[in-house]
């Protein structure tokens, strides 16, 4: 394996060094998705069981240190796990894990533009995380790569800090991010708008790939 080209910010790759400074696995992380890892996987199965909806299939894509990816697994049971990060550090780490062992698990080292989702649109993935990768790609490649999601799933949990949004991340957790662009609420539902429809909490639903919604409610589609 080798390190990947990103479109990050600074053009850098996600190395070492990134997850060392930015992700560190300790009790100071205000990262979401890794500190609170359980509460998201737990709200989602709740939510997915209320609406009566089985969530057999999961897809990460972006999975970092795996955190959330392990609490999704350890929720749902799913039966078929597909898992892709561009960096070289978190596939070996993840493939060393005892966790996954025992799992129908594909591992790829891919950016999610380079991903090849061909096997996928075959038979689309129940559930898809896309936890905090979004904001490193650069706006060309925005509305694509939403497109590509919304044909691979029928839902996505997704999660996208917004100009706003780190805006108080440093005010109030001091707490800055070098890699990322700082885009508007707007630009991204913008983006995304033609592919997805926003049903809850960081969940959108695909629009070519959910026929019958179980979320009727009109106030809360988007």
């Amino acid at each position: 394996m080798k390190p990947l080209s990103t479109g990050s910010a600074n053009g850098l790759p996600f190395n070492k060094d990134y997850w060392d400074d930015m992700y560190a696995e300790d009790d100071e992380s205000v990262i979401d998705g890794v500190f609170n890892a359980e509460g998201h996987a737990k709200y989602l199965f709740e939510l997915f069981k209320l609406m009566e909806i089985n969530i057999r299939s999961i897809g990460d894509m972006g999975f970092g240190l795996g955190v959330l990816l392990k609490e999704f697994v350890r929720q749902f049971k799913p039966s078929r796990i597909i898992a892709i990060d561009p960096s070289e550090e978190c596939i070996t780490r993840i493939i060393k894990e005892k966790w996954i062992k025992s799992l129908n698990i594909a591992i790829k080292q891919s950016t999610i533009e380079e991903f090849d989702i061909k096997f996928i649109k075959e038979k689309p993935l129940d559930l898809v995380l896309c936890n905090s990768v979004l904001q490193y790609l650069p706006n060309k490649n925005i509305e694509p790569v939403f497109e590509k999601l919304a044909l691979i799933s029928k839902y996505v949990y997704i999660a996208i800090p917004t100009a706003k949004d780190y805006e108080y991340m440093r005010s109030e957790l001091n707490f800055t991010d070098p890699y990322a662009y700082e885009r508007s609420r707007n630009f991204y539902i913008k983006a995304w708008k033609k592919h997805f429809i926003a049903i809850s909490h960081n969940l959108l639903e695909s629009r070519y790939n959910v026929k019958e919604s179980p979320f009727l409610y009109e106030l809360f589609r988007y």
